[in-house]
C-alpha cells in the first residue's frame, strides 16, 4: 500500500518519483511508532489469519501504509474491529506476500503475441490485472513516450512475482502453538455477541480460551487457519439465545439484514440504550415484519414517554382540549 512510485521502486526516492495524495506527510508518525502496542497485536492477529507465509517486516510495512491512509483519511488510526472487517487490509497484505505492492502501478508485459498492460491498483487485488494492448485511461500515462513506464518479460514479471506465497501455509508435523492476544481477542468476541445476541456474554474468558484451543488445533493437524468471525459467528449460533432471536429469520436473510431491520426503526426514536435493546429483542423474537413492528413501536410506553410518534400527538391534543386541569 505504499502510494508513492518511481521508475524501479515504489519508495519515492529516486528520478522520477511522483508523489500521490495520499502520501503520508514527512512528519507524521508510522501507526507502530505511535501506538506500537496496539499495531504489533494487530499485525499479529492478522498474520495468524492469513493463508499465505507472510514475514513479520512485510507484515508491518503493508499495514504502516493501510493504517496511514486511514488515519489521512479519519484523523485517527484504525481498530482491530475496522482492520478485520476491511477487505483493504486483507488484500494489501496479500500484496505484501506476493511483492505485487513493490511493482508500478502501471507496467507492460511484452510477449510473443504483443504488448500487454497491467494495472496494479490496489483496488483491482493482489495481483495485478491485465488491460490489453492499450488501457482506457491511456491519457494518465503520457510519460511512457519518454520511457518511463517500466516493461519486463514474461520470464521476469514471474520472478518478480512470488507465486508460491500463493499456495496454502505448510505446517507439516510441527509442534509450534499459534500466538494470540487474549485482550484483543475478547474485545472482539465481546462486540459481536453484543451485536448479534444482544447480551454480555456469559462466559468470555472461556470462550477466548475454546478459540485458541480450536485454532491450535486446526494448526498442528496442517489445517486451513481458523477464522475468528467465523469461528464466533458459528459459536453464537449453537446458542438458546439464537434460537430465540433468530428462530423466525428468513432463510434467505443474514443475521445482519435480519438484524437491521429492528434495529433501524428504534434507532429513529432515540430511546435510552436498555429500552431501545428491548425493543430490538422484542421485534427479533416476534419475527414481524420491519412496517409492522415500526408501528407498533409508536404505542410502546417507552416511545410515548417521549412524546413522538402519532399517538402521543393525538394523547397531547386531547389533553390540549380539556383544558387546564382544575385542583381537587
Amino acid at each position: 500500500m505504499n502510494y508513492r512510485m518511481q521508475e524501479s521502486g515504489w519508495d519515492g526516492t529516486g528520478a522520477g518519483a511522483q508523489e500521490d495524495p495520499y502520501s503520508p506527510a514527512p512528519r507524521t508518525p508510522s501507526w507502530s511508532s505511535a501506538q506500537p502496542r496496539v499495531f504489533y497485536q494487530i499485525r499479529d492477529l492478522l498474520l495468524q489469519a492469513t493463508e499465505i507465509p507472510l514475514s513479520e517486516g512485510a507484515a508491518s510495512r503493508a499495514l504502516n501504509d493501510y493504517g496511514m491512509f486511514t488515519f489521512r483519511s479519519t484523523g485517527r488510526y484504525p481498530t482491530w474491529s475496522e482492520v478485520r472487517l476491511d477487505p483493504r487490509a486483507v488484500v494489501e497484505l496479500q500484496r505484501s506476500a506476493l511483492r505485487t505492492d513493490m511493482l508500478p502501478s502501471v507496467f507492460v508485459v511484452e510477449t510473443p503475441q504483443g504488448r500487454v498492460w497491467y494495472d496494479n491498483a490496489a483496488s483491482k487485488g493482489p495481483l495485478p490485472v491485465a488491460r490489453g494492448d492499450r488501457p482506457e485511461n491511456i491519457g494518465e500515462f503520457e510519460d511512457m513516450a519518454s520511457g518511463n513506464i517500466p516493461s519486463y518479460t514474461p520470464e521476469e514479471l514471474e520472478g518478480l512475482i512470488d507465486f508460491a506465497a500463493l499456495q496454502p501455509k505448510r505446517t507439516g508435523a510441527s509442534r509450534a502453538r499459534l500466538r494470540f492476544d487474549p485482550d484483543q481477542l475478547s474485545e472482539f468476541f465481546r462486540e459481536r455477541w453484543r451485536q448479534r445476541l444482544r447480551e454480555e456474554p456469559a462466559q468470555l474468558n472461556n470462550l477466548v480460551s475454546e478459540f485458541i484451543a480450536k485454532a491450535n488445533q486446526s494448526f498442528s493437524g496442517g489445517g486451513a487457519a481458523t477464522d475468528a468471525d467465523a469461528w464466533i459467528s458459528q459459536r453464537m449460533r449453537s446458542e438458546a439465545r439464537y434460537a430465540t432471536l433468530y428462530g423466525n429469520m428468513d432463510p434467505s436473510e443474514s443475521e445482519d439484514e435480519y438484524l437491521d431491520g429492528y434495529l433501524q426503526p428504534v434507532s429513529q426514536f432515540g430511546l435510552r440504550a436498555s429500552d431501545a435493546n428491548e425493543q430490538v429483542i422484542r421485534g427479533l423474537s416476534s419475527g414481524a415484519a420491519p412496517a409492522s413492528f415500526a408501528q407498533s413501536l409508536q404505542t410502546t410506553p417507552e416511545v410515548v414517554g417521549l412524546g413522538q410518534g402519532p399517538f402521543s400527538r393525538r394523547f397531547a391534543q386531547m389533553i390540549s382540549r380539556l383544558g387546564p386541569l382544575q385542583k381537587a
